[in-house]
């Protein structure tokens, strides 16, 4: 491939490549199983972004091609300062994604699967992510995949950090957004979308998902922050599906907290009908702050 010429999806970018006569590529800093995201230095305003593209191996679906643009579409109408933020998304042979470039460390690298983290710190994540999930929902956008490899601790220039919530790849809008942007619906029906663990019941039975279930996916990540595991684990996929839909989830095993109001702001987050969950990520967040 020559460099400074339009890009191909027929192998990933080599530094020095050019997209869209404005992104040049620096170097790979990760990649999934449908996109690869590089540092590239945009030559318009001389900042580095981070440049996310269709992986090359992925299939080239319409259903991925629509994803794709559906995640820069979505996101790009999200300003929250605890929400990645996309600049600039078109296409030039394959889709490209400018955001954002965050320094610092996956909300994964804090978890070590036995101890829980700081109670307060955890809380102030968990709001957070809450303030940044309000402005989404709205808007309708419902992120459907809220779970710790979203969540980013971006290091601030001071040394403090900053929660970054991460990835709209498979958000869903509500049928009243959809409904006022004409946008076709993705969702294959039957199919359950998410990651295990964080699922909803309603998410686990590939029902019709709303903010709430976003909601009970940040509880169900607080609550690993706080105990260092999940309430539902299991070897298979679907045995934590089912726990899901089916197991009452066990109080904070954390020394004195099974029967503390953070607990039962939990609990409540995390009960398997969505209208008897928080009206609102708004409701959730006050409920946490006053823990």
């Amino acid at each position: 491939m020559s460099r400074n010429s339009t890009v191909t999806n027929v192998i990933p970018l080599s530094s020095d490549d050019v997209v869209a006569q404005r992104y040049k590529i620096i170097e790979e800093i990760g990649r999934g199983g449908y996109a690869i995201v590089y540092r590239a230095h945009d030559l318009e305003t001389g900042e580095d972004v981070a440049l996310k593209t269709i992986h090359p191996d992925a299939p080239q679906s319409a259903e991925v091609i629509e994803r794709f643009k559906r995640e820069a579409i979505l996101a790009s109408k999200l300003r929250h300062p605890n929400t990645v933020q996309v600049y600039d998304y078109g296409v030039e042979d394959t889709f490209y994604l400018a955001m954002e470039l965050l320094e610092g460390h996956p909300l994964t690298e804090e978890l070590n699967g036995h101890d829980g983290i700081d109670i307060d710190r955890a809380i102030a994540i968990g709001c957070a992510i809450l303030a940044s999930l309000s402005e989404a929902h709205s808007f309708g956008i419902v992120h459907r995949d809220v779970k710790p490899e979203n969540i980013f601790l971006k290091k601030l220039p001071s040394g403090a950090q900053r929660v970054k919530v991460l990835d709209f790849g498979i958000a869903k809008l509500t049928d009243a957004a959809q409904r006022r942007q004409n946008m076709p619906a993705l969702t294959m029906m039957g199919r359950a979308m998410g990651t295990p663990t964080y699922m909803s019941p309603e998410q686990a039975q590939a029902k019709p998902v709303t903010a709430s279930s976003d909601l009970y996916a940040v509880a169900v990540l607080l609550y690993e922050l706080i105990d260092g595991v999940p309430p539902f684990s299991g070897d298979e996929a679907m045995e934590v599906m089912l726990k899901h839909v089916n197991d009452p989830p066990p109080p904070l095993a954390r020394a004195g907290l099974a029967n503390s109001r953070l607990n039962h702001v939990l609990q409540r987050a995390l009960e398997k009908r969505p209208e008897d969950r928080f009206e609102d990520a708004n409701a959730f967040l006050n409920a946490l702050q006053e823990c």
